[in-house]
């Protein structure tokens, strides 16, 4: 079993005081318990006697995790061809030999030519007819 989100029991502060002794800065580390208790001292090596500002509480704060989102990332940008007019025209013309109706030929050329451009008109038309047949096995 796997627990997620475990809180801590007990924590353990410790708290760094620097000796105003501009000659000295010794570190002095205190615990929360010495930092909350009033009118408690320091003594430094230098002999300098300061008491740190009582602190009231420490609370902890829990970080929040947003849910992640399926989104792929950097989608890959989608590129679309517009086929030339009179390529369109001779591959069309084509096409219509074949018995295709001419909204038709138009149709399948303009859609197999936005993903798979092919300047060559009749490169084009067998390609397209390649294509479609594999599409409606």
């Amino acid at each position: 079993m796997i627990n997620k989100n475990q809180k801590p029991t007990d924590v353990e502060v410790h708290i760094k005081y620097i000796c105003p002794n501009k000659k000295c800065k010794f570190d002095h580390w205190i615990s929360l318990k010495e930092a909350q208790t009033k009118n408690f001292k320091i003594v430094c090596d230098c002999s300098i006697v300061f008491s740190p500002k009582p602190i009231q509480k420490i609370t902890i704060k829990y970080k929040r995790f947003k849910k992640k989102s399926i989104i792929p990332q950097d989608p890959a940008p989608i590129t679309e061809y517009v086929i030339p007019e009179d390529l369109l025209s001779k591959s069309s013309k084509i096409m219509q030999t074949f018995g295709f109706k001419k909204p038709e030929a138009d149709q399948m050329i303009t859609e197999f030519f936005k993903n798979n451009p092919i300047y060559d008109f009749k490169q084009l038309v067998q390609n397209t007819l390649a294509f479609n047949g594999e599409k409606n096995v």
